[in-house]
C-alpha cells in the first residue's frame, strides 16, 4: 500500500513540514483548522498555512529528490526533429500539478473523467518542439517551488541543456 504524503508551511515559523494532512473543525464549529502530523516517531502536529499544501506525486527527479505538487521543474530535453542532424533541443520550465481530462458528455453518455495524471503546467508556448505528456516528469530536475522561488518561472533558452 502506498502512503499519501503532504507538505506545507507551518503557521508559527514558515518552515516546511512533511507528513499526513488533517482538516479539523474548530471547537465552536464555525471554521476549519489545517494540520500536518509529522511522519516521524513522535508524530508532532503542526498548524499549517492551507494555501501552501502540496501532495507528494510518488515520483522522484533525476537526482532522486521527491517531486511535490507546486514544484518548479526543468524537463528533460525535447527535440524539434528527433532524427535530423540539424535538430535543436529545448527544455521547458513548469509547475507540477494534477491534471484531469474529461469527456463533457452528450445525451447518451454522462460527463466523466477519462484520464488523470501528474503533469506540468508550462510557462510558455511550446512552438514547434515535440514533446509527449508521458515524458513530462521523466528525467526532470526540481529547481524550486512556486511559494519560495517564483522568480524561477522562466524558460531556458533553446539549445541549452542543463546537466
Amino acid at each position: 500500500m502506498r502512503e499519501i504524503l503532504f507538505k506545507a508551511k507551518r503557521v508559527d515559523n514558515g518552515e516546511w513540514v512533511k507528513g499526513y494532512y488533517v482538516k479539523a473543525e474548530t471547537l465552536d464549529g464555525s471554521d476549519f483548522e489545517y494540520f500536518i502530523i509529522e511522519e516521524s516517531k513522535d508524530g508532532a502536529t503542526h498548524k499549517i498555512i492551507p494555501e501552501t499544501l502540496c501532495q507528494f506525486t510518488g515520483l522522484h527527479d533525476k537526482h532522486n529528490n521527491m517531486i511535490w505538487e507546486n514544484d518548479i521543474v526543468i524537463t528533460q530535453p525535447f527535440y524539434d526533429r528527433p532524427y535530423s542532424d540539424k535538430r535543436k533541443s529545448k527544455q521547458f520550465c513548469g509547475i507540477v500539478e494534477y491534471q484531469t481530462r474529461t469527456f463533457n458528455g452528450n445525451k447518451f453518455y454522462p460527463k466523466q473523467v477519462y484520464q488523470a495524471k501528474w503533469g506540468l503546467k508550462y510557462t510558455e508556448e511550446h512552438g514547434k518542439f515535440v514533446h509527449f505528456s508521458w515524458g513530462d516528469l521523466w528525467g526532470c530536475e526540481v529547481i524550486g517551488n512556486r511559494f519560495d522561488n517564483p522568480e524561477l518561472l522562466c524558460t531556458p533558452q533553446n539549445d541549452e541543456v542543463r546537466e
